[in-house]
């Protein structure tokens, strides 16, 4: 049965990697036979309304168009819905894209509309929050706190940021709770994960499913400065997992105890929160075009 797809470009997206306005490439690269229409997209309107537009204009099909802050803003509205979301990456590191498989190029991720298969994943929440890739505290979290508030966006950027947190970041003490079990841990950063990576192929939970209805809890323990380097070359090579200074498990919900105001990330998104962080599975919550 042929799509009917609406595309919705976040409008502070700049413009596409070969410098041509974005949604001129969209255009251009769109088969003439998809059935599809361009709508305004307000981050900021009401979800109800919004899955009612789709609705009347008898969509099936919402594309995102960014990176995975816009993916998670537009999934989330869709989760538990009839409509199946497709990913056209733009972002800088389409953590969510990657883990599916889903082209980075423009045009091989439009083709999906044509040819992809519908796959049913799963969410995780962070504080009723939902999240599709990752989510966390510690490190990570500092970082992506820092990046938000810098007016340079990329990879490179990103790694700027993170050397000169480094330098002055210190682990903390955490207290967990996890599926019911209590435990303590001394940590660098622990990440709670629902797909294996950050983005840009940064693999954090190498063993982590996207439909097995679990999240994996990664811990990265403290480990000396000059570990840095080859800790980060395990990080990107998805072998993390043979360091000494990781451990991880998977659950279905986690508490993460700590006193204060705590930065938190998920999808490339910042928030903060107090004293307590709540992690829950969402089983089965979205469907995703990716391919046959």
């Amino acid at each position: 049965m042929k799509r009917r797809t609406a595309i919705l470009v976040n409008p502070k997206a700049g413009p596409a990697r070969n410098g041509q306005d974005l949604r001129q490439q969209l255009q251009s690269s769109l088969p003439p036979d998809i059935d599809h229409e361009f709508l305004d997209w307000d981050l900021r309107q009401d979800h109800a309304a919004f899955r009612e537009l789709l609705t009347r204009k008898k969509f099936d099909t919402v594309a995102a168009v960014g990176g995975d802050g816009t993916v998670n803003l537009v999934g989330k509205q869709l989760m538990n819905t009839d409509f199946t979301l497709a990913i056209i990456p733009s972002g800088s590191g389409n953590g969510l894209a990657r883990h599916l498989n889903i082209p980075l190029n423009i045009g091989s991720a439009i083709a999906l509309l044509e040819t992809g298969t519908p796959k049913t994943i799963d969410a995780g929440t962070v504080n009723d929050i939902p999240f599709f890739c990752t989510a966390g505290i510690g490190f990570d979290a500092r970082v992506s706190h820092s990046f938000a508030s810098s007016n340079k966006r990329g990879f490179a950027s990103y790694v700027k940021v993170a050397m000169r947190q480094l330098i002055t970041y210190r682990s903390g003490k955490y207290n967990l709770v996890v599926d019911g079990y209590p435990m303590n841990r001394r940590a660098f950063l622990i990440t709670v994960a629902n797909a294996s990576q950050y983005g840009n192929n940064a693999v954090i939970a190498p063993a982590a499913r996207i439909t097995d209805g679990l999240l994996n809890i990664c811990v990265l323990k403290p480990f000396p400065i000059y570990s840095a380097p080859a800790i980060a070359r395990r990080l990107f090579s998805g072998k993390l997992r043979y360091t000494n200074y990781y451990e991880s498990w998977t659950a279905k919900d986690i508490m993460i105890k700590k006193p204060g105001e705590n930065a938190i990330h998920f999808d490339g998104e910042t928030t903060t929160a107090q004293n307590e962080i709540r992690f829950h599975i969402l089983p089965h919550a979205l469907k995703v075009l990716v391919s046959s």
